[in-house]
């Protein structure tokens, strides 16, 4: 059995006073193999997207197949988040992050 193959997450439900509803909250995924596995895969990888096209278009960085030996790879990761609005709609945010 390997524990990487497997995603938990932390339910947390708390009264909401000003409603008689249940407020539930999950962890946010930590890499991406956690994100694609999540029950919401769709909206990680179509925040990735948005994330990669405004590089594209501010014009942050060039793909290239090959590095000249003088340059330095700079490494990064990704960063996902649940971003909740007043209304309480959610909005998934990935962010790649040196």
């Amino acid at each position: 059995m390997q524990f990487e193959d497997y995603v938990t997450y932390v339910c947390i439900q708390e009264e909401n006073p000003n409603d008689d509803a249940m407020i539930t909250s999950y962890d946010d995924p930590i890499t991406v193999k956690e994100a694609m596995a999540s029950y919401d895969a769709k909206l990680w990888k179509e925040a990735m997207c948005e994330e990669i096209q405004c590089f594209e278009d501010n014009e942050a960085w060039e793909l290239v197949d090959n590095l000249p030996d003088s340059s330095t790879v700079v490494p990064c990761k990704w960063v996902f988040k649940r971003k909740t609005s007043e209304n309480g709609d959610v909005k998934h945010r990935a962010r790649l992050v040196a």
